[in-house]
């Protein structure tokens, strides 16, 4: 009786399955963002309410003011519209899983791009407020050197320069953010025109791009809180030194009168990220699933491996193959299995595209080479 070797093989096949459960756990997550999203929201309302009601029953009252600037309620509404984007996309994805689709993911892809887009506007008009009380307090600094002994003029110019510093940060950053968003558009065309390509680079650079307008305008909202809560009252109360019968008035910023809200916006944003991050992440993987390929990805048995190449089926003997291993990836698909013969380049593939566990392929390895090799998985117990 003849051994024939491959009568004896073990074969893992691509396996679309584990993938899918993976994107349904990511929309299960980004259902209960939403919920998130929605509990804030209330809270954040009563909070509010319960704020103006106690400040309201102060004696003296304040006087009337309105719920909150044009400035914050443009500023809610396009975090309102970004939000609303990101959960119609994610809606979306979540709705058309294992189904294939290029074209409605690139739609879905622009639609998401859009909708983060549209928050550099609000920091652009924030620059603009900025800026004209910039001028404004610029213009007001000889007025504190005509006082004697000149009380708080260092932390007028002080303020003057900071908010200096600051417009030019933000420009030189919204330059960048904006024109990361462009190249994000080309990094996934230059991902999906790649065949077989995991773009690990691509993706993550995509997803810094979509995350950075919220991340911006979080910043923003933190300083607007900070400048209304605390370096405006500081600057005027260096004005007002005890024994001044007429100090002088620092030009107010009506803005800035909204910290409580400013703080619940910046606030908001954290959960927004992580509902835009969770929305490219679904979106990612459902590509990386309509890309994935079909059939077997590894055979192994007694004379070698045949793996799963480009240009079809390799088999390579067991003297050929220098590496057997795994790798440590971050993110959606994970850990990838590496196997190098000699004098080629490394071919991988994700455990998760695969219908069986690493610990299943380390069996087969000792099984098919008599114990003399083995699928080192030391890498994916390394911390660092």
């Amino acid at each position: 009786m003849k051994f024939n070797p491959e009568d004896y093989a073990f074969v893992a096949h691509y396996d679309r399955r584990r993938l899918v459960g993976q994107i349904r756990g990511l929309g299960k997550q980004g259902i209960m963002r939403l919920v998130t999203i929605g509990v804030s929201l209330v809270i954040s309302a009563i909070w509010v309410m319960y704020s103006r009601n106690i400040a309201a029953s102060a004696d003296p009252p304040p006087p009337p003011a309105p719920f909150w600037q044009p400035i914050t309620r443009t500023m809610v509404i396009f975090v309102a519209v970004t939000v609303v984007v990101a959960a119609v996309v994610m809606l979306i994805e979540r709705a058309f899983i294992d189904k294939p689709g290029v074209a409605r993911h690139m739609i879905t892809y622009a639609v998401l791009t859009v909708g983060s887009a549209v928050l550099l506007a609000p920091v652009w008009l924030l620059l603009r407020l900025i800026d004209d009380y910039t001028k404004t307090v610029a213009d007001f600094a000889p007025e504190v050197s005509k006082v004697p002994s000149q009380p708080g003029l260092a932390s007028v110019n002080a303020l003057v320069s900071g908010l200096g510093i600051a417009h030019t940060v933000i420009v030189v950053v919204m330059i960048i953010v904006a024109a990361g968003l462009l190249a994000a558009a080309g990094l996934l065309a230059l991902w999906l025109i790649t065949p077989r390509s995991l773009g690990w680079a691509q993706r993550r650079v995509i997803r810094l791009a979509l995350i950075a307008p919220l991340g911006l305008l979080m910043v923003c909202s933190a300083g607007m809180a900070a400048l209304g809560g605390y370096f405006i009252p500081h600057v005027a109360k260096k004005l007002k030194p005890p024994g001044l019968p007429d100090p002088p008035t620092l030009p107010t910023l009506p803005a800035a009168g909204d910290v409580l809200l400013w703080i619940i916006i910046a606030g908001m944003l954290v959960i927004v990220v992580m509902l835009v991050n969770l929305t490219w992440l679904m979106m990612s993987s459902s590509l990386l699933l309509d890309r994935m390929p079909r059939g077997n990805a590894l055979r192994v048995d007694a004379l070698g491996m045949v793996l799963d190449h480009l240009a079809g089926p390799q088999r390579f003997a067991w003297r050929n193959i220098d590496v057997i291993t795994a790798r440590q990836r971050q993110g959606v698909p994970g850990h990838e299995l590496v196997i190098g013969p000699s004098g080629q380049p490394l071919w991988s593939v994700p455990f998760l595209y695969l219908d069986v566990l690493p610990g299943t392929i380390d069996s087969a390895v000792r099984a098919a080479t008599g114990d003399n090799r083995d699928l080192d998985l030391d890498p994916l117990d390394r911390m660092f």
